[in-house]
């Protein structure tokens, strides 16, 4: 006879930033093709590379570029940083269904959180700017962790910040380190599919849930 005790139901939604809740995906990868044709004007840009980087920490991507080189590393995510912002306003918007997914959840008196590799200045701005910035109780940012995803320490942050436990939990995102640092947390995990990586890209990571819409999170609150 199984001893193991049954989960709780869903009570707390825990999101990536880039390509979960905010659609930047253009707006990244024109920042990368900027930085490259800038600074690698010998190499084709092939943006299915740096598709592949999307959440990974912008310090993580050149250093695979350019090795360590402290300098030139910090120069290039300052070029990176630069293009982003001049084009932020005009190119950022919310993912379909995602607004109206989240109203729905407050309402049901759940718990929301983003979990995100980006900067807090640039993730509170691009949340504000869609109107979605009161709609989370806490942030944890590239800059609240020494850690970054698929490391577990972002969503362990963001559980102790909201006093609750793991097994409440669900982190949504869209990436394979979203799915890696939340099993390392012992959350449950779910794959945002409208995003730049692709369902069979993420399958081999073993998440719990294959979310196609925003709309079908509601459907696992509650869940045990």
């Amino acid at each position: 006879m199984s001893t193991s005790r049954p989960r709780p139901p869903v009570g707390t939604l825990l999101f990536d930033l880039d390509g979960t809740v905010l659609d930047t995906i253009d707006l990244i990868l024109a920042s990368y093709e900027h930085v490259h044709r800038r600074e690698f004007p010998e190499e084709p840009f092939d943006p299915e590379y740096y598709r592949s980087r999307v959440g990974v920490p912008l310090r993580g991507v050149f250093t695979e570029r350019v090795g360590e080189d402290p300098e030139r590393i910090s120069a290039l995510i300052d070029l990176y940083r630069g293009h982003n912002l001049a084009e932020h306003d005009a190119r950022v918007t919310s993912f379909e269904g995602v607004p109206g997914m989240l109203d729905a959840a407050r309402a049901r008196g759940v718990r929301t959180a983003i979990v995100t590799s980006k900067m807090r200045e640039t993730t509170e701005r691009g949340l504000r700017l869609v109107g979605l910035l009161e709609h989370f109780e806490v942030m944890v940012t590239i800059d609240d962790v020494v850690h970054h995803k698929p490391h577990p320490e972002p969503v362990i942050r963001a559980l102790s910040l909201l006093k609750v436990g793991p097994e409440e939990a669900l982190f949504v995102g869209d990436a394979p380190a979203d799915i890696g640092c939340g099993r390392a947390a012992g959350v449950r995990t779910g794959a945002a599919l409208w995003g730049p990586f692709h369902r069979e890209e993420l399958l081999p990571h073993g998440p719990d849930h294959l979310i196609e819409h925003p709309a079908q999170i509601l459907d696992l609150l509650g869940e045990a």
